[in-house]
């Protein structure tokens, strides 16, 4: 049976839309629909320019081979998917799609604007869905692959229809098309002058086009003229990677930046008494954990793990450390992602006595365990993986911290190139269970995480499969049990809020996806 959804015909901004289906936005979310009564705060010979620091720099331009948030929140300006989330709800907005209907359980049609262009003038195209959905789909070099290896093909009805279809049921295909890596890629522009040549000059279809990008310092972004939504909002969008948390807050007193991220908890009050600056306090679903390698270190063994989850006091760190701006809990699935596991979230599982007992047990004799540690990416980072390597020395562990800038952690974490644990926090993008759940079955195990349980695996699959809705929150919330409260295979202990600084002069509402759409930002 045919469920149709609901067409609309997307105005310029395109984003965050509360209504349900693919809605069409008011006219005061259209780009360039808002007027400017004020000088923007950051300018360049009169022009409006909107300046963002962020902790770290992006990685790449190449669509599916990122998984960070940092990445993400620039090149959601530079080109789009077929739909995007809604933040309000989880409900979904049309974009370089029309409108969409099921087939069967495991096809989607997609009816895709016929009005789109890249940024060189070639039509976007059902060639380009193809192309895009089906390399992420099978390059298992790819960091989103393991996520879209569910799409077996696209198929191309005419220039403006395609049909994506899965391997079995899947439930939440636009879950899928609305994250990190579904962004479409030139395919005509590609196949032409090959992958290295896009990577260094990169074309999108979204509102803001390549202009430069200086590694480790600035990405700069200027509005594409021809966009389908209409004449973007801002002439330029600067990016810019700021890993010291202090700079980025004289940055933006001075004026010189207009949103920066993870503002320091000691510089709250400074920001809010500035006279041209205020604090903003949004909600996300990052969730501070400390992974635990199971190759030949310490982490390998339960007891260790266990151990480790147990001498870690969330709430201390809460009130001290992040000055309220989160929640203990022990799952790595956030309050409004589906499936999360309720019973395991607002609880502080701190015991040391009994941590202290599993580490007496384990058999460990001293060991040194390195805990590696970002700073500037997330809230208080620096400062909590410190705190984190205090209260587990206090349970008998040998604990070296390894603090490193955001670029320079993240590629030794994903070559697993440290000696235990490392401090991250996770984000979802999906806002479902299942894209965390993920990593832990067992044709995804790595150093990093080797959990192997054929119980996993076959609930896993069920749930992945399963399109009723209740039965597949119940298989979700099971599987975190079995691996948070079962096997301790990552020791997740705080769902953090998201602090914001921004300018005084600029409207801006943070999303629960951490993500920047520049266009709903806009000047006072």
């Amino acid at each position: 049976m045919k469920r149709k959804f609901a067409a609309a015909v997307l105005a310029a901004a395109m984003l965050a839309m509360s209504l349900a289906g693919c809605s069409a936005p008011s006219s005061s979310q259209a780009p360039g629909s808002a007027s400017a009564t004020a000088s923007a705060p950051a300018q360049d010979d009169g022009r409006k320019v909107l300046t963002i620091a962020q902790g770290g720099d992006i990685t790449t331009f190449d669509m599916q081979n990122h998984n960070n948030g940092v990445t993400g929140a620039v090149l959601g300006n530079f080109s789009h998917g077929l739909v995007e989330r809604a933040d309000e709800d989880n409900s979904w907005v049309c974009v370089l799609a029309e409108s969409y209907e099921t087939i069967d359980d495991s096809t989607w049609e997609f009816k895709l604007r016929d009005d789109v262009t890249w940024h060189n003038g070639d039509p976007f195209t059902a060639a380009d869905v193809k192309w895009t959905l089906e390399r992420v789909a099978t390059d298992e070099s790819l960091a989103e692959n393991h996520i879209f290896s569910v799409i077996k093909e696209v198929q191309v009805v005419d220039d403006y229809t395609v049909r994506i279809i899965t391997d079995g049921p899947y439930p939440t295909m636009l879950s899928l098309l609305s994250k990190n890596g579904s962004q479409m890629m030139p395919s005509k522009y590609i196949e032409e002058n090959g992958l290295d040549y896009y990577l260094e000059n990169p074309i999108g279809c979204g509102p803001y086009k390549f202009k430069e990008w200086v590694k480790d310092d600035v990405v700069v972004l200027e509005r594409y003229d021809d966009y389908f939504g209409g004449t973007p909002y801002w002439d330029e969008v600067r990016f810019r990677a700021i890993p010291e948390a202090s700079t980025r807050v004289a940055e933006l007193l001075t004026g010189n930046v207009d949103i920066i991220v993870n503002v320091p908890t000691n510089e709250w009050e400074r920001i809010d008494e500035g006279e041209n600056t205020e604090m903003v306090l949004g909600n996300g679903t990052r969730i501070y954990n400390v992974i635990m390698k199971w190759d030949s270190t310490p982490t390998q063994n339960k007891q260790v793990r266990e151990a480790v989850a147990y001498a870690l006091d969330a709430q201390t760190i809460i009130d001290t450390v992040l000055k309220g701006a989160g929640t203990p809990c022990y799952t790595r699935i956030a309050p409004g992602v589906f499936g999360q596991d309720e019973s395991l979230y607002g609880i502080n599982k701190y015991d040391p006595e009994k941590a202290k007992e599993l580490v007496a047990s384990s058999g460990y004799n001293g060991e040194e365990i390195e805990l590696l540690v970002p700073t500037g990416r997330y809230l208080m980072d620096a400062d909590v993986g410190n705190v984190v390597a205090g209260m587990l020395q206090q349970v008998g562990l040998n604990v070296k911290v390894n603090v490193l800038e955001w670029s320079a952690y993240i590629n030794k974490f994903n070559a697993g190139e440290f000696n235990g644990m490392a401090l991250i926090a996770y984000g979802d993008d999906f806002f479902d269970a299942s894209y965390g759940m993920n990593e832990y079955r067992t044709e995804n195990c790595t150093p990093i995480s080797c959990y192997s349980s054929s119980e996993y695996d076959e609930l896993y699959l069920e749930a992945l499969n399963n399109m009723d809705p209740d039965s597949r929150r119940e298989q979700l919330i099971e599987m975190q049990q079995m691996i948070f409260v079962d096997e301790c295979v990552q020791a997740p202990f705080i769902h953090l809020k998201v602090p914001y600084g921004i300018s005084s002069d600029i409207n801006f509402t943070p999303r629960i996806d951490e993500m920047f759409y520049v266009d709903r930002i806009t000047l006072k």
